[in-house]
């Protein structure tokens, strides 16, 4: 974590709003003096949540950058990504379902692609799936999932070759214990938008009704690279003194 670049940007965002840094530390429900730290670049040893709250009394995000091993972390990431699109793909199947992974898109501008996009033939009805292994920023994940809404119905039409008459978004989030907590805390941001969970959500999908969008926890296999689990609870075990060569 560069401290001294997340101070100066603290600062600059500040500045510009016209703000004492004491206005920031109400709004944060921290002390000023830790504002004043934190623009100073001292932050290391300060809560993520903490320096969040921060950037959030200014309406700004933080993102924290991770590296391991070069293109390692990438990978892994995109291992424990693709387990969840690829369970979600099944179970869709399974309940008649047509499903196609990582649809492009490039309208007006608006660049991306859908993790999940499936059809139900029978009732016309076109699902966008969103498949996260960890929720950051829930609003911006929200704006991002309208605009595939908006362009799902004629991603749909163009892939399938099925005019659909309903579009329905459904979250699909890796189950972990984080994750639950995560989406508790959410609540009041996500419930509205993804009412059916569990069974319901299970009953819609098997016969897609009025339309309402859902939110899944979705387990998957433990990955493994060479031998070593790459997702879920780990514990690691001290060497004893006979394993490590010790007398």
């Amino acid at each position: 974590m560069d401290s001294l670049r997340i101070g100066r940007s603290l600062r600059v965002i500040r500045r510009s709003r016209g703000q004492r840094q004491l206005d920031v530390a109400h709004a944060a429900g921290v002390s000023q003096t830790l504002v004043s730290k934190v623009e100073r670049g001292r932050c290391d040893h300060l809560a993520i949540g903490t320096v969040g709250r921060i950037f959030a009394a200014l309406e700004a995000d933080i993102d924290l950058v991770v590296r391991y091993r070069g293109g390692t972390l990438d990978r892994l990431l995109d291992e424990r990504h693709a387990a969840t699109v690829a369970s979600v793909a099944r179970m869709l199947q399974s309940h008649g379902w047509t499903t196609a992974v990582e649809v492009t898109f490039n309208h007006y501008g608006e660049r991306g692609s859908i993790d999940l996009l499936a059809v139900h033939p029978v009732t016309r009805t076109a699902l966008v799936v969103e498949a996260k292994t960890e929720i950051t920023s829930a609003e911006e994940m929200m704006r991002r999932l309208d605009v595939k809404v908006r362009l799902g119905a004629a991603l749909a039409r163009e892939r399938f070759d099925l005019p659909v008459t309903r579009i329905v978004p459904l979250l699909a989030v890796l189950d972990t214990t984080a994750n639950r907590h995560r989406v508790a805390r959410l609540a009041p941001i996500l419930d509205p938008a993804f009412p059916h969970r569990s069974t319901s959500l299970r009953t819609w999908l098997a016969i897609p009704g009025a339309p309402a969008g859902g939110l899944l926890f979705v387990g998957v296999p433990r990955l493994t690279q060479g031998g070593a689990a790459m997702s879920g609870p780990h514990r690691v075990r001290p060497r004893t003194r006979a394993a490590s060569g010790a007398a």
